[in-house]
């Protein structure tokens, strides 16, 4: 959420009032801060972030698949990025 929209989803001024948030307040779609966030990254935020955990992605590899579709990119088997794909990574990060 804070590498896309650049701030917490949750404000809080004590753990007690954070955690409070964290469990009964709505999130605020990431698209609706940073309005060039993908509708479809967003979605992929909010499900992962869902306050109950059978509404969340339960692996890892399942988030993989499911950006992967949105990319266009196909793959069977595990996760195994490419090297260009590290390299553009690494930018984005630099760049952040």
């Amino acid at each position: 959420y804070v590498l896309v929209t650049g701030r917490p989803p949750f404000d809080g001024t004590t753990a007690m009032e954070l955690m409070s948030k964290h469990a009964y307040d709505p999130l605020v779609p990431p698209e609706q801060i940073v309005a060039r966030v993908p509708r479809e990254v967003s979605a992929v935020i909010q499900r992962m972030m869902a306050k109950d955990a059978g509404d969340r992605f339960q692996t890892m590899d399942e988030v993989i698949r499911t950006l992967e579709m949105w990319l266009g990119e196909v793959h069977t088997g595990s996760f195994s990025p490419r090297e260009e794909q590290i390299t553009m990574m690494e930018k984005f990060v630099g760049q952040f």
